[in-house]
């Protein structure tokens, strides 16, 4: 009885020896997530008015300043939402769109927020800005900037903008 326990006890200290080095010929991978973007809204200065000029669409507090009044309705902040691996830190650039042929310029300025606490700026177009997904996996862009006029819109022009936001590891 006794010999047939010792047995026992070998043929399971065997097996995980076995387990072990083929853990360690084959290691498994963990299995990564390819971050990709998802929009929540779109960044829009809502209605304007037919007139050169600029507003500034402020990505902290929502507010809309427009000195010339050219933005007077209907203004929705950016709202994205990048999901990757936890932790893992992204370099995030906001892209300017230059629109000379309809006289439309727009330079994004961003809030960068995730679950650990980060609440960083992006304020500059172009400009890299690193910062971390959250633990939970998510990065949320909130984009907002100034929308610059050059040429007079038609009266009924809703400005709805489209840029790129360019993220990448490290």
């Amino acid at each position: 009885m006794e010999g047939s326990l010792l047995s026992y006890k070998m043929k399971r200290l065997i097996l995980s020896a076995s387990l072990l080095s083929c853990a360690m010929m084959y290691p498994q991978y963990s299995m990564a997530v390819e971050e990709f973007i998802q929009e929540q809204k779109t960044t829009s200065f809502g209605q304007t008015i037919p007139r050169i000029g600029s507003c500034e669409l402020n990505p902290f507090t929502s507010a809309i300043t427009s000195p010339q009044s050219i933005c007077i309705s209907d203004h929705v902040l950016g709202h994205y939402k990048i999901f990757g691996d936890a932790n893992q830190m992204l370099k995030v650039i906001l892209h300017k769109v230059d629109d000379v042929p309809q006289g439309i310029f727009f330079s994004p300025k961003g809030r960068l927020t995730n679950n650990l606490g980060d609440d960083i700026s992006a304020p500059i177009s172009g400009a890299t800005t690193w910062i971390q997904i959250g633990s939970d996996g998510v990065l949320n862009i909130y984009v907002g900037g100034t929308l610059t006029l050059t040429q007079v819109q038609n009266s009924s022009t809703a400005i709805v903008l489209q840029y790129n936001i360019e993220f990448n590891l490290p």
